[in-house]
């Protein structure tokens, strides 16, 4: 069975709309930092701990989550049939036939760029709190063969409940929940895990991050 490992986690914007500082800036106050950039400047890889992002800029409506990036041999690469990826960031894509771009590193080239990363921009981050890895996804998508295709490169598909499937990755570190009440094709909701969320959420507060409201029933 053809198997891939959850690795990143792929976000276009457009800069037209968006001002890169201003991305870059929201990343710094998450925690995050930049690692890398490819030649052209329009790809960067951000990193905190174990969550790995790839920022790139693009000609599109809204900013958002774009692919999802894993890491594999080539064997998965050449039987799938992925071609490399036209916008330089140096991988093979596949469409998951539901448009989300699926990014394919191999595992020889992903121990190359782990050796290469190098810091551009320095910054001073707390030991305690902050985001440890990205452990899943909420996908607004239910298309057939869009399920289908996961399950061709190594997913388990786990639960149906009243309004998600869930698929498991084969490393059984990533899990996506595909909304069946849902259906634009958006990814909403990231699913992190912290090994202090108090301390986290008071470091996101205390560095000017928006925090969602919730209505509390009495």
């Amino acid at each position: 069975m053809k198997q891939v490992d959850y690795s990143f986690l792929e976000y276009t914007y457009n800069s037209e709309q968006l001002p890169t500082n201003v991305i870059q800036q929201r990343l710094k106050q998450l925690g995050f930092t930049k690692r890398t950039r490819n030649t052209q400047g329009n790809v960067a890889i951000y990193t905190q701990n174990l969550c790995i992002l790839m920022l790139k800029t693009g000609l599109v409506q809204d900013a958002g989550l774009s692919g999802i990036g894993f890491i594999c041999d080539r064997d998965v690469i050449n039987n799938i049939n992925a071609q490399l990826d036209p916008d330089d960031t140096g991988m093979y894509i596949i469409d998951n036939y539901a448009g989300l771009r699926t990014l394919l590193m191999p595992e020889q080239d992903f121990s190359e760029l782990r050796k290469s990363l190098q810091h551009i921009e320095k910054t001073t981050t707390s030991d305690e709190g902050g985001l440890t890895y990205v452990s899943g996804i909420i996908y607004n998508n239910t298309n057939a063969r869009m399920r289908d295709f996961y399950q061709e490169i190594g997913f388990k598909f786990t639960r149906t409940g009243d309004r998600y499937f869930t698929f498991m990755s084969p490393n059984n570190r990533f899990t996506i929940l595909m909304d069946t009440q849902n259906d634009d094709g958006k990814i909403p909701t990231l699913i992190c895990d912290t090994n202090d969320v108090f301390i986290t959420t008071a470091n996101y507060v205390s560095s000017g991050v928006v925090l969602k409201k919730f209505d509390i029933p009495k």
